[in-house]
């Protein structure tokens, strides 16, 4: 199998599949490539099954820039406002707002409470860009995936799976 190690100051070891199906390892700098391959070793059925997975993904919108431009726009606009709302029924203050090109997450939350919403969500129904934007402020509050965190969400918006469903579907 081939991958590219990508070695930086850090504790552990990660492995992860691209979009472009090459398996990326990052490792610390001291990390011996006898444990690398090890490790690589022990989770090839997880890296296969990664691999399959990628592939069945819908290809990447690849839009202009004149398209990125007016879909941050759209997204800030939908976006913005829910944040206010939810942020104030949550009790909860974000310090900065994105709108970003990411392409294989809808938003993220920093531990410095950035929140960061991809373009790509004005491509979805309200209900789903809703969602979204509770889970993000949700991680203000809980910064993991907790049963804890989840209560959250289910507290702001009870039907939240059906929501996150809508996230799946090909665009």
């Amino acid at each position: 199998m081939e991958y590219k190690v990508i070695r930086s100051k850090r504790k552990t070891i990660s492995i992860r599949v691209k979009p472009d199906l090459t398996v990326e390892i990052r490792a610390p700098y001291g990390a011996d490539q006898t444990i690398i391959s090890n490790i690589l070793e022990k989770h090839s059925a997880w890296i296969e099954k990664s691999i399959e997975k990628q592939r069945s993904l819908p290809p990447l919108f690849n839009p202009t820039k004149a398209e990125i431009e007016e879909l941050k726009a759209k997204t800030g606009a939908i976006v913005m406002p829910l944040v206010e709302h939810y942020a104030h029924q949550m009790g909860v203050c974000p310090t900065k707002i994105n709108i970003t090109s990411a392409k294989r997450v809808f938003g993220s939350c920093t531990s410095k409470k950035h929140l960061n919403f991809s373009f790509r969500l004005a491509l979805y129904p309200h209900e789903a860009i809703e969602y979204v934007v509770v889970h993000e402020l949700c991680h203000i509050k809980e910064m993991n995936h907790s049963k804890r965190f989840w209560a959250e969400v289910e507290k702001i918006l009870p039907d939240y799976k059906l929501r996150r469903r809508l996230l799946k579907e090909k665009i």
